[in-house]
């Protein structure tokens, strides 16, 4: 058997250290996560634009209602006669604003009674609202309530009033 050369030996240990002589490579790589607080979206705010205006009614013999129709205000009437003359029909209207495309949540009484001072029986009134379920890209959305008034039969003349509360919650 020959003896490698010094030389050759040098020259192969070199070749091995300038060129990769690694058999077997071997790397790591890191790893990072921020965890960060989930974002809060702004807070909700409601203001109301206006009230629910069903304007004068005459009632007949029998039961009759009043319909508004939250999303176009549409009115429609049975065994009453509506008045021309005064306020305009109209659902309550409500803006809100908070952030942009966010899903809404909406409560309030599905039925309230109005009444007139010293005036029985009082008024039902069922109330819906318009198809709105979230906030735009501008973070703003208008709720409407309308509904149906039921008016009695011979229902005593008066100025009849009511309230209900509207809560707006994310979802």
């Amino acid at each position: 058997m020959k003896e490698i050369k010094p030389a050759i030996y040098l020259f192969i240990t070199a070749l091995f250290l300038f060129c990769g002589g690694e058999v077997a490579g071997q790397t790591t790589s890191e790893y990072t996560a921020r965890i960060i607080k989930k974002p809060t979206a702004p807070s909700l705010v409601i203001t109301k634009n206006n009230d629910i205006e069903f304007g004068s009614i005459i009632p007949s013999a029998t039961s009759g209602s009043v319909t508004i129709n939250p999303d176009t205000d549409v009115v429609t009437s049975s065994n009453v006669t509506l008045l021309t003359s005064g306020a305009i029909r109209k659902s309550a209207s409500f803006n809100i604003s908070g952030g942009a495309n966010q899903s809404l949540t909406f409560v309030f009484p599905a039925t309230i009674q109005l009444s007139a001072p010293g005036v029985s029986p009082k008024m039902t009134y069922d109330l819906t609202k318009n198809n709105i379920t979230k906030l735009n890209q501008s973070g703003t959305a208008t709720l409407k309530i309308g509904g149906t008034l039921s008016v009695g039969a011979n229902q005593p003349p008066g100025s009849y009033t009511g309230t209900f509360q509207v809560t707006v919650n994310y979802n």
